[in-house]
């Protein structure tokens, strides 16, 4: 076990992790691990890391010191500056290793070690508890694995992009680096699994998380309706399965009007139509039908109302509205001063700036630091390797008796989830995955949503889907509860809250992601639970924290997208501001919840005691856009969409190909590679023309030189196209729809797409475990559970109910007609 380290506070004190990595997805993790209280040496080459070359830059003078996107990624770490040509450096860097307890590397990890001299094998045998991390980017077991990744090949190859933008337009990948911050979270998830494991008396392990896997899984809840041959469609602004569910504009910007299925009195009254509030309105299906003049009335009202009024009105009726909130807006947020979110930090080059906060606030609490200067802690190295130092390395426990398979490092303990819809149970599906029994409890009156979205499985054979449950082979349920249990407990009876209690007793982990208020009402708070057992880990997802003046505001993930300034910066760059086609906030909000559980277990394995774990959805959103915020603190910049262009190369961007909606990304980062992407197009008029030989010429020709290209790229696949630049070394994807990434062969070789038989009788396929150790992906464990399929096993053997009682929580008749689709 690390010793505890006095100078720092977190979930992760007395931890060391030397981190290898540059960019953004690696930087991110450590970013993670550094924020949760671990030692982090970042080892940079004498030139420091690429993202000191990255704009924006602090008022926009270039410098290694100045890098916005730097200083957002690296805070809390520290720099030494290693130079692997030279003996003595490569000496230093084998002490730091040899005493860290985890190390993250770009690519394969063994190959990172290799360069510095290192054999990992040899490492594992002399420390067998050490957690090495490979963070790839298009594969490790397929025809893509030497292929060349970056933010638009993942969105491309991962189905983000082509779900993304105006159907009559070309895809466009979400705003800033969504794609890799997911990877960069996964990893951290799969490191902190791994260090549980060694916590718990296990071994280390080599964890390998892939870019475009952590970016398609974003895709979860809709690549299910590749079972009817639907793809993922782009929507601009629009959302297909409810309404109103958009943005629109309003006085002084855009609105996201969220009303749904609510309650529709209540919206004709807000907008000023209280004449719509007809029979002739009463359900989704008859507003569909007449969205025109809907969205007229919608359109009329927020004429002569500003956003903020518009969404604050909204929320006053229960009605989850949004703005789309600019990067200047955040920065003046009432409720985000009020909860202290932002936090200034000084910085010798960089002057002082407002920096997000932590994505989940914990009872240890979270290290805020300025980011290094190049080289910062290179003087005294001797003293940094000291101090990771270990007296010893913990003991492996090879007991019979001890269940320590890295594969599955929460085996034994169990989780009750009673959270709904997506950002929650996405959680819970990732803490299922790493091994955990996760118990899925449901209101007997008020079932998860997605038990009411449509049933593609269904569809395929719905006879062989029980008759008397409308509940049952809903292809999102399926996707975000493979291998739980389920069962329903009224929580406001006797009989339910007493049971609740007694499963709490025997439970490692609840987590909810009710609205702020709620767990306190249900007498399920942290109060109340660390009375019954003051081991258990609470986590509550609310969309706004506990406190602030919108703490009651209730939210979907594309509210907490709108809120969070992710949208603003999303979309074609001569365009309004579109939302992400997957609604990104909420399965990444998701595993940022997974990330606080996995860094609480492992501090309980120091403390031996549970704590409450806070996680405001809007909060744990804006640090995917840290680097716009730095851009607003220090230079007053407000960003807009940027489209598929890139600051530095060009030609970037997403271009037609041969067929019907047929796409390639391309990404052009030297001349040498214009050279080739010309001759491999045959382009004979690009490649002699003299100004686009170089950058600067290059750039100057704006939209048309994308469009010049596009004529030629459109006559080629983009499957064979995309193969021969990679093969060249030109950076290409197909854009792949969400049909294909279910059926994408590489994704199948890679164990990442499993199929899997299910209860109704017809084979399954889903997304498999993020992650793999050792080589292996864990396997899936069982299909999503029936509704109350585990209601008398589970009540039987863990609670004191009887019979009768355990009748008397189960699904009401109401809850069991035929639900509504939910958006």
């Amino acid at each position: 076990m690390p010793q505890v380290d006095e100078g720092r506070n977190g979930a992760l004190v007395g931890f060391h992790v030397v981190d290898l990595t540059e960019g953004v997805a690696g930087p991110y993790c450590s970013l993670l691990l550094a924020g949760l209280g671990a030692r982090v040496v970042k080892i940079e080459p004498p030139a420091g890391d690429r993202t000191r070359s990255w704009s924006p830059f602090v008022g926009d003078r270039p410098g290694p010191e100045r890098s916005l996107h730097f200083l957002h990624l690296n805070r809390a770490k520290r720099s030494v500056v290693l130079d692997r040509a030279q003996a003595g450096d490569r000496a230093t860097f084998v002490a730091l290793v040899g005493q860290a307890d985890a190390v993250i590397a770009d690519g394969a990890v063994e190959r990172a070690l290799a360069g510095w001299g290192m054999d990992a094998e040899s490492l594992r045998a002399a420390h067998p508890t050490i957690v090495l991390a490979s963070l790839t980017e298009t594969g490790s077991a397929s025809e893509r694995k030497d292929w060349t990744g970056g933010e638009l090949i993942t969105a491309a190859l991962s189905g983000l992009a082509s779900c993304t933008g105006e159907p009559d337009r070309a895809p466009v990948k979400p705003g800033g680096h969504i794609c890799s911050i997911a990877h960069g979270q996964t990893a951290a998830a799969a490191v902190l699994a791994a260090l549980l494991t060694v916590s718990r008396g296990g071994p280390g392990s080599t964890v390998t998380v892939d870019a475009v896997e952590a970016s398609a899984d974003l895709l979860e809840m809709w690549a299910c309706g590749a079972y009817q041959q639907i793809p993922m469609p782009r929507q601009g602004r629009h959302h297909n399965s409810t309404f109103p569910f958009e943005v629109y504009p309003a006085r002084d910007g855009l609105v996201g009007v969220h009303a749904g299925p609510g309650a529709w009195s209540d919206f004709a009254e807000l907008i000023g139509r209280p004449d719509l509030d007809t029979p002739a309105f009463a359900d989704l299906t008859a507003r569909f039908a007449a969205r025109e003049l809907i969205e007229q009335a919608i359109l009329d009202w927020l004429a002569h109302t500003d956003a903020i009024d518009a969404y604050h009105a909204g929320q006053a009726r229960r009605f989850a509205f949004g703005y789309v909130a600019t990067t200047a807006d955040l920065l003046a947020s009432p409720h985000l001063a009020a909860r202290d979110f932002f936090r200034a930090l000084n910085h010798p080059e960089a002057g002082q700036l407002l920096y997000p906060g932590e994505p989940f606030r914990m009872a240890s609490g979270w290290w805020h630091e300025r980011a290094p200067l190049l080289g910062e802690h290179t003087h005294g190295i001797e003293r940094v390797a000291a101090e990771y130092r270990r007296t010893a390395d913990p003991r492996v426990d090879t007991s019979t008796d001890a269940n320590h398979d890295p594969r599955y490092p929460l085996a034994g303990l169990r989780v009750l989830d009673l959270t709904q819809i997506w950002a929650g149970p996405r959680a819970t599906k990732v803490l299922t995955d790493f091994g955990a029994e996760v118990i899925k409890v449901e209101a007997p009156s008020r079932l998860d949503g997605t038990r009411g979205y449509p049933r593609y499985l269904a569809d395929l054979d719905a006879g062989r889907i029980a008759s008397e449950s409308q509940h049952n082979g809903r292809s999102q349920f399926e996707q975000l509860h493979r291998g739980q249990r389920s069962i329903t407990l009224d929580l406001q009876s006797p009989d339910g809250s007493r049971a609740f209690c007694e499963l709490v007793a025997q439970s490692d982990v609840v987590i909810a992601n009710f609205a702020a208020g709620v767990i306190e009402r249900l007498g399920i708070a942290w109060s109340d639970l660390e009375v019954i057992n003051p081991r258990v880990i609470l986590i509550s997802m609310t969309g706004f924290g506990d406190s602030g003046p919108q703490r009651g505001y209730v939210g979907y993930g594309v509210t907490q997208e709108e809120l969070c300034g992710i949208y603003s910066i999303t979309g074609y760059q001569d365009g309004e501001p579109l939302k992400s086609g997957s609604n990104v906030g909420d399965p990444m909000n998701g595993m940022h919840a997974a990330v606080a559980v996995l860094a609480a277990l492992v501090e309980r394995e120091r403390t031996g005691r549970g704590q409450y774990i806070e996680l405001s959805q809007l909060e744990s959103s804006i640090g995917f856009i840290g680097e716009f915020l730095l851009d607003q603190s220090a230079n007053a910049r407000t960003s807009g969409p940027a489209g598929n262009a890139h600051p530095y190369w060009v030609p970037q961007g997403i271009f037609p190909a041969r067929g019907e909606d047929a796409w390639i990304a391309i990404a052009v980062e030297t001349d040498a590679q214009w050279a080739v992407l010309t001759a491999v197009l045959g382009a004979a008029d690009l490649a002699e023309a003299t100004p686009l030989r170089h950058l600067v010429g290059r750039r100057a020709a704006g939209p048309d030189l994308d469009r010049w290209i596009g004529e030629y790229t459109t006559l080629r696949d983009r499957f064979e196209l995309a193969a021969e630049l990679q093969a060249r070394g030109v950076p290409a994807a197909p854009v792949l729809d969400s049909i294909e990434v279910l059926h994408d062969p590489s994704l199948e070789e890679s164990g990442f797409v499993q199929n899997r038989p299910h209860p109704s009788g017809h084979p399954y396929r889903y997304f498999g475990p993020l992650w793999r150790v050792n080589g292996e992906r864990p396997a899936l464990r069982a299909p999503a559970p029936l509704l109350a399929e585990h209601q008398v096993e589970v009540l039987s053997r863990l609670t004191s109910l009887d019979g009768a009682a355990i009748e008397g929580q189960a699904p009401s008749r109401a809850a069991l007609t035929p639900p509504r689709t939910t958006p």
